[in-house]
């Protein structure tokens, strides 16, 4: 109970810290503290906390949307092992899932596309589908 607490404080504050001001937060976030805020994020995915995962791939695309110019290769192998597990939480999975398309890369996408066609959830499967559908519709206009 207490990581989990912990944890939701750390995505809060990481979150407190982006959306302080649009013209201010470009500024404040240096490249250490948008560090930072990934590390903290990772360490949620890798909590095996189901809440706290999910709260974290939702800031994670909250983060995105602020600070679009960073790049969060560090994030995509964590993202991948949510998605992945079977025994993990269908929120979190779709969340995570959701987060990997927003970093479009290879293994990201790769990774939905397996999930769309051999996960055993059908909620996540449904999900996934969507996702690899958006992608290649993506791919495929002009």
């Amino acid at each position: 109970m207490k990581r989990l607490l912990a944890g939701i404080v750390l995505c809060a504050a990481a979150y407190g810290v982006v959306v302080a001001g649009d013209t201010v937060t470009q500024r404040a976030l240096s490249s250490a503290k948008m560090v930072q805020i990934e590390q903290n994020l990772i360490n949620a995915f890798e909590s095996g906390i189901p809440g706290l995962q999910t709260s974290a791939a939702i800031t994670m695309i909250q983060v995105q949307k602020e600070v679009p110019g960073y790049r969060w290769s560090n994030s995509i192998i964590p993202l991948m092992r949510v998605v992945n597990g079977e025994d993990n939480d269908a929120n979190a999975r779709t969340m995570a899932a959701l987060a990997l398309s927003q970093l479009r890369s290879d293994c990201g996408d790769y990774s939905i596309v397996r999930n769309a066609r051999f996960t055993s959830n059908p909620r996540v499967r449904r999900y996934c589908t969507l996702l690899a559908a958006n992608r290649l519709a993506e791919k495929e206009a002009p």
